[in-house]
C-alpha cells in the first residue's frame, strides 16, 4: 500500500490491471488487487459475514450521526469503527442462526453530556 500525492490524487479511483486506486481514512492510496478466494468459506466465516452485514445495514442510515457523536476517536479507531465493534460484541440478538439487532441495546451516540452554553439568568417580578 502506498499514498498518492498531488492535487488530482483524490479524483483517482478504480482498478487498473492488478493495481487498485482507492481512499483510506480520507487519504488517496494505491494497493495491489486482492486475490480471489478459491476455497469455499467455512460455516464460521459465513456466520461472521452475516453478523457484519446485519450491523453495517443497521449503521448505514445513521452514519452522519455516529461519525460525529459516538464517543471520542481512539488512535486509528474511528467513531464508526467503535460503533461497529459495539454492535458486533454487544448489540446483536442471535437465536439459532437468525441474527438481528437487539433493540434494547441500540446506542447511536456515546459520551458525556455538554453543559449549558451561553445561558442568561433573568429575574422576573411576580405580579
Amino acid at each position: 500500500m502506498a499514498r498518492i500525492e498531488g492535487k488530482k490524487a483524490e479524483n483517482i479511483k478504480g482498478l487498473v490491471g492488478q493495481v487498485v486506486f482507492t481512499e483510506w481514512k480520507g487519504i488517496p492510496i494505491v494497493k495491489s488487487k486482492p486475490k480471489t478466494q478459491k476455497k469455499p468459506r467455512t460455516e464460521k466465516q459465513l456466520f461472521q459475514q452475516e453478523k457484519m452485514r446485519v450491523v453495517m445495514q443497521f449503521i448505514k442510515p445513521f452514519k452522519v450521526l455516529i461519525d460525529n457523536y459516538f464517543g471520542e476517536p481512539e488512535g486509528v479507531k474511528t467513531r464508526n469503527n467503535m460503533a461497529t465493534s459495539y454492535y458486533l460484541q454487544q448489540g446483536l440478538l442471535i437465536e439459532n442462526q437468525n441474527i438481528s439487532i437487539d433493540t434494547n441495546k441500540v446506542i447511536l451516540t456515546k459520551g458525556g453530556l455538554r453543559g449549558i452554553e451561553e445561558a442568561t439568568l433573568k429575574k422576573v417580578n411576580p405580579e
